[in-house]
């Protein structure tokens, strides 16, 4: 199996009532992974098996990013906005919301 990271965020931020907003947020504001764009995929290597959760992954892919934005790190060659609360995750094929403090696995 191919593991990959995925990385959504909402396409028009600034019309989109739960940008930057806890889960709590989003699903007042009905929520829809349709409100999203995928801005970023990486291919681990062959090799790779996690041995760690879905969610301490996300953690991070999460920090790392932001990291390397702030440093010139090239170790994920992502280009966009720095990741952040109401973005989405996706690990192999779970999709995980960022949540003010930690992650809620969303049933897609």
């Amino acid at each position: 199996m191919t593991h990959y990271f995925e990385l959504y965020q909402i396409k028009d931020a600034e019309n989109t009532d739960y940008t930057f907003r806890p889960w709590s947020s989003a699903v007042e504001k009905n929520f829809n992974l349709n409100d999203y764009k995928r801005v970023f995929r990486y291919d681990f290597p062959e090799c790779f098996e996690p041995d760690v959760e879905d969610e301490v992954l996300c953690d991070f892919l999460f920090h790392k990013i932001n990291y390397d934005r702030e440093t010139g790190g090239i170790h994920y060659p992502y280009q966009g906005w720095s990741p952040s609360v109401s973005d989405v995750f996706c690990i192999s094929g779970n999709y995980y919301y960022c949540d003010i403090s930690g992650w809620i696995k969303l049933e897609i």
